[in-house]
């Protein structure tokens, strides 16, 4: 806690060179920290601590506001914050609307200026990359379906978005394989939507040549099938369209999903 107050200070005033480690460096404490940091926080400071990584993750520097994310995220599921993780997944879905929607000149901002098409194509993609890892960091935070419902949608949604390049869907699908790997919610989530945009993509990326993309789609479909009861699906029937689709096969991840079938 002692070190987690030292960069609290500096969070305070303009955005600096390196402020951005100050938020990466607090993401680490609040992890470490675990359940003992929790209960050592009094009610006035969770209040004073939420209100600032709010603040933080709704800057305008861009790039700074995405760390912020971040850090909220690994807040939330320290702590339990649900309304903090409602309100990352609402900026979220305000920042990637304005990163992928027609801009017209009336939303420019300075992460654009002066940039040629296809360099913003490239720092569009660096912006949202960050925004989702920051969403599927934070599901863990929800423990039943209602909690979880708005997120999950959205989760969904970004799997499938064509306005999202593939790069930047590499990065959330193996943040989102390593988050469901850990996720244990005390009630069942549905998580029935995002399993079949999940096989669909991964069939998707296949036809576009993208087989590393479609082997991490296919691997958190892995990694939730060994809890199967957590996200309410009939694994049965994701095992066989796993199985038997062009990316189960191209991958050669076919076999493990069969191998499943036959254990259940």
């Amino acid at each position: 806690k002692r070190q987690h107050s030292a960069f609290w200070k500096n969070l305070n005033g303009r955005i600096w060179d390196g402020k951005v480690e100050i938020l990466k460096a607090l993401t680490k404490t609040f992890i470490a920290g675990g359940d003992q940091f929790k209960q050592t926080l009094q009610p006035n400071e969770t209040d004073e601590i939420v209100k600032v990584l709010r603040r933080e993750a709704g800057k305008k520097n861009v790039d700074y506001a995405c760390a912020g994310l971040s850090t909220l995220a690994a807040w939330s599921v320290i702590t339990g914050d649900v309304e903090s993780a409602h309100w990352l997944a609402e900026k979220v879905a305000e920042n990637i609307s304005k990163l992928t929607g027609n801009r017209d000149g009336d939303e420019s901002d300075d992460a654009m200026e002066g940039l040629s098409n296809a360099e913003k194509e490239i720092r569009v993609a660096q912006l949202i990359t960050p925004n989702l890892t920051a969403l599927a960091l934070s599901l863990p935070t929800f423990n039943s379906a209602e909690q979880a419902e708005k997120s999950l949608e959205l989760v969904a949604e970004y799997v499938k978005n064509p306005l999202i390049a593939w790069k930047s869907k590499q990065f959330f699908f193996v943040e989102l394989a390593a988050t469901v790997e850990k996720w244990l919610p005390e009630l069942p989530v549905n998580a029935s939507k995002l399993v079949d945009n999940l096989l669909d993509e991964a069939e998707e990326m296949c036809t576009l040549q993208r087989k590393t993309v479609a082997a991490d789609a296919l691997q958190i479909l892995l990694r939730m099938q060994e809890k199967s009861q957590k996200f309410g699906v009939d694994w049965s029937l994701v095992a066989d369209r796993a199985s038997r689709g062009t990316a189960g096969q191209t991958t050669g991840l076919a076999n493990r999903f069969e191998s499943r079938m036959e254990t259940e």
